[in-house]
């Protein structure tokens, strides 16, 4: 059968898989093509996009550079009479820029277009110094004297005949100009865009979550200007992410960068490529959903209730069947209904078995009965016998043999009335043997009084035997003397659980073992009887000095388990 379920589940996954493995292949290999042409127009739209940007931070710069030129070529003797005139009237044609002014070499303002005269103290800017160094055009950040806000200093040289820098004109670009064509691109997380002057310095900048020293390119501020290549290329920045870079060189040796991770970057694309491999994926489950239901429906489900009704009568209920076996495949009705035949053979030898052990504890309790009955008839004809009794020593003499059978009868009572005939519960027991005790005096006067109490605990009836004669003979010694007198007092018996076994504590209030005649006190009467039923038992006896108390341990006897 074992056979035939993995000749099914290979039949049904081989079908499956010729049916479905083509189908997939073609999908999972159209949704990579799909994936890598769509990257391709994000990468390019994306980059075109940062790109713009640039551009446009660019077209201001060269608005101020051009700017520059147009004052340097003005007439110098309007450039002289006219000078603020003429800078604010060319600067109220720019809204990016806050300022146009003449500076002297010295860098006092010979003329400015909004503002008072003043100077650019030393140390001079860095745009200062270049112009007057001789660079045709320089650029940097503004000292804040010049501007009403935050603005970048582009400048440029005025010369004289001699080819001298006369003047040096320098325009304020406002940063928020710069800043809003940034503003106006979506830069995703690790995305950045800056514009860095000559010395690497960021003039400009906009970042998504990244500090701009870790998003540039490893190595990129160390290269000088004129080593760095413009255009468009991938790399690492200083924090180890991949970003696409776009590198566009602005005037004055300044440089506009845009970063963007390549991650980032295809997150739309991986978006379809996912989604694509998850249709794929949604076709294999559709088809593994329909034949885990019909190997369910046909094998497993089958299969799961012969389990449970194995794992009922595992479990002790022996009347489970498995029901409805015509229901089940051919295959697996053979294995239900061989499982039925088996519980029905096994529960026609438990029953017979029962029966059998049933009919033996019946013929152990009648034996136990038997002899219990026997033993009062002998009890009787010894009680009896005892009429006949001429002293009193003999009748103490019979006495103690009633009281031995009465003790052996009460043990087989028990095991005959119990519910276990393999063990005896003590406290019953005990019970019984101080109301026989009692019976057996009858109407003596004074009639010494017997406390007992135990606790729940079991012995076998190799134990209950000689136990039930050492209570026998420690009580008979105690209560009647060998004149077969009646001694009065209090007597306290108790059955203890202590340890892994039991102890027998009998306590009076007068002597237990009165010493006999002839013989020293620490001779009692009775003790070698004593000593023997305590091996029989296989524990030990401890009497306190004044003989008031004995104590034996009892080792093979357990806890009750009713």
């Amino acid at each position: 059968m074992r056979a035939q379920l993995k000749s099914l589940r290979a039949r049904l996954l081989f079908l499956l898989s010729f049916t479905l493995l083509p189908i997939a292949a073609i999908a999972l290999a159209n949704a990579y093509i799909g994936y890598q042409h769509y990257r391709t127009q994000i990468v390019t739209s994306v980059v075109g996009e940062g790109e713009q940007v640039l551009r446009r931070e660019e077209a201001i710069i060269n608005r101020a550079k051009n700017l520059l030129g147009a004052i340097a070529v003005l007439p110098p003797d309007t450039a002289k009479a006219q000078c603020g005139e003429n800078l604010a009237r060319l600067l109220s044609q720019y809204s990016d820029f806050t300022n146009i002014a003449m500076l002297a070499p010295d860098g006092a303002v010979q003329c400015i277009a909004q503002g008072s005269q003043g100077a650019v103290a030393a140390p001079f800017p860095a745009w200062f110094q270049s112009v007057l160094n001789g660079q045709s055009f320089a650029i940097s950040a503004a000292d804040p004297g010049l501007g009403a806000e935050p603005s970048i200093a582009a400048a440029a040289p005025l010369f004289d005949a001699g080819n001298n820098v006369r003047h040096v004109l320098v325009v304020m670009i406002k940063l928020s100009a710069l800043e809003q064509p940034m503003r106006d691109i979506s830069l995703p997380e690790g995305g950045a865009m800056v514009v860095l002057d000559h010395k690497g310095n960021a003039l400009v900048q906009r970042s998504n979550q990244v500090p701009t020293e870790n998003w540039l390119p490893t190595g990129f501020l160390d290269k000088q200007p004129s080593s760095t290549a413009s255009g468009i290329f991938d790399g690492y920045g200083n924090d180890g992410i991949e970003r696409r870079y776009v590198l566009v060189p602005l005037a004055g040796e300044m440089f506009a960068v845009y970063g963007m991770p390549t991650a980032s970057i295809g997150d739309p694309a991986h978006f379809l490529l996912y989604s694509n491999i998850g249709s794929a994926l949604l076709m294999w489950l559709a088809a593994l959903a329909i034949t885990a239901f019909a190997i369910g429906y046909f094998v497993t489900r089958p299969l799961l209730r012969i389990r449970r009704g194995m794992a009922a009568y595992t479990a002790g209920d022996t009347r489970s069947r498995i029901l409805d076996v015509d229901d089940l495949p051919g295959e697996v009705q053979l294995l239900a209904a061989t499982f039925n035949d088996m519980a029905d053979t096994i529960a026609a030898r438990d029953d017979a078995l029962r029966e059998a052990v049933s009919h033996q504890k019946a013929l152990t309790r009648e034996v136990h009965h038997r002899v219990r009955n026997n033993l009062q008839i002998i009890n009787s004809l010894m009680n009896l016998q005892s009429w006949r009794a001429e002293t009193p020593s003999e009748v103490a003499t019979f006495t103690e043999v009633q009281r031995r059978v009465t003790a052996l009868g009460l043990v087989h009572g028990a095991i005959y009335q119990g519910d276990d005939m393999r063990s005896v519960r003590l406290k019953a027991l005990l019970t019984d043997l101080c109301a026989a005790t009692e019976q057996a005096m009858g109407d003596i006067d004074p009639l010494p009084l017997f406390e007992a109490d135990a606790d729940e605990l079991s012995a076998s009836a190799d134990i209950a035997v000689p136990l039930a004669f050492l209570i026998t003979e420690i009580i008979g010694e105690a209560t009647l003397r060998r004149n077969g007198s009646p001694i009065p007092g209090h007597i306290r018996i108790e059955i203890r659980k202590a340890g892994t076994g039991g102890i027998l504590i009998v306590q009076a209030d007068k002597r237990l073992f009165e010493p006999a005649q002839g013989e020293a006190p620490a001779r009692r009467n009775g003790l070698n009887l004593l000593a023997g039923l305590v091996r029989q038992l296989g524990g030990v006896q401890q009497i306190n000095e004044d003989g008031t108390a004995i104590q034996v341990t009892i080792p093979n006897i357990s806890p009750s388990l009713h």
